[in-house]
């Protein structure tokens, strides 16, 4: 199956409140080739989770993934 590969863009400096658009703001890349971005509330804990992907070069077809979830307090 085929995977949605995006890249994780993080737009600020603008003002929705007076209708500005993302096109207002500025942009910065936080990460290329992510899979999965998810967070949650929790209670008091917000849960974050990234996964990146690349695709591997050994000839196998497999791809390599690595996941990260962080817990902030």
């Amino acid at each position: 199956f085929g995977v949605t590969n995006f890249d994780l863009i993080l737009h600020y400096n603008y003002q929705p409140w007076l209708n500005d658009e993302f096109a207002n703001g500025a942009t910065a890349t936080l990460a290329q080739n992510v899979s999965l971005f998810q967070f949650r509330q929790d209670d008091e804990v917000i849960r974050l989770k990234l996964c990146l992907h690349e695709n591997n070069t050994t000839g196998t077809g497999d791809r390599i993934a690595i996941c990260k979830e962080r817990v902030v307090y």
